[in-house]
């Protein structure tokens, strides 16, 4: 009765040891965003997207050039409620009111790059075709994305369609073109707005370790309870 009682003691307090102290923590997510120009030609060579640290600038050239201008989200992004809704950057349309050069996007790619800090130091990537042309106050220019979604180590990214402002299997973005102001310089911005979620892959170290210590426990109480016995036995022989 002595060994039953110790055990179910001890698988007791093995199991709060292990179970019920486990300290529930939020993982934080925290990233930034590159993006590069490119020919679709250069994409292909370089396994399909535009290489990494290119030019954030695509121009018609001309003596008044429209030229579009990715602008990167360089301050980390962190954010630990889930599911959130960041920013990815934006894309600026410049040009000068009716003198600009029509910009031909036609044969072009675009890549936006992931670059998460936290909880994972790794990158991942977004690519587009591009299509139409810009014109001051005129645009049939789209960014179309391959693929919307990329999960890097437990958090996901999605891209949120610039058309329907949902989530879709491929996702577009149209261009904003330069439009007047109160200058004859004008811009135009286009917003590209993404959607981030985690799920954990790996338990936490808190719970391994408190885990072990609840497998500790219970071999201990196995092995105090075999103890006692083997000690009652003797001390019954010996009466």
């Amino acid at each position: 009765m002595k060994i039953t009682t110790s055990l179910s003691f001890g698988i007791a307090a093995a199991l709060w040891v292990g179970v019920a102290v486990v300290p529930a923590s939020a993982t934080t997510v925290t990233f930034t965003t590159t993006g590069s120009f490119c020919t679709a030609a250069q994409a292909a060579a370089n396994s399909g997207a535009c290489p990494v640290g290119g030019s954030n600038t695509i121009t018609s050239g001309g003596v008044d050039p429209v030229t579009l201008t990715y602008n990167r989200m360089s301050t980390p992004v962190p954010t630990s409620a889930f599911p959130s809704y960041p920013s990815f950057g934006n894309i600026v349309a410049s040009g000068t009111s009716g003198q600009s050069t029509t910009l031909s996007l036609v044969g072009d790619d675009f890549t936006l790059y992931i670059d998460e800090s936290t909880p994972n130091n790794i990158s991942g990537s977004f690519t587009a075709a591009l299509t139409g042309t810009v014109v001051y106050n005129q645009s049939t220019a789209y960014l179309k994305f391959s693929n919307n979604s990329i999960t890097l180590d437990g958090a996901t990214y999605t891209l949120i369609d610039g058309i329907t402002g949902q989530p879709a299997g491929t996702t577009e973005y149209s261009i904003t073109p330069p439009i007047t102001f109160t200058h004859a310089h004008g811009y135009g911005y286009t917003s590209i707005s993404g959607e981030v979620t985690y799920t954990s892959v790996t338990p936490e170290p808190g719970f391994l370790t408190l885990t072990g210590l609840g497998f500790f426990g219970l071999i201990l109480a196995v092995t105090l309870g075999r103890f006692r016995g083997r000690t009652a036995t003797a001390g019954a022989a010996r009466s």
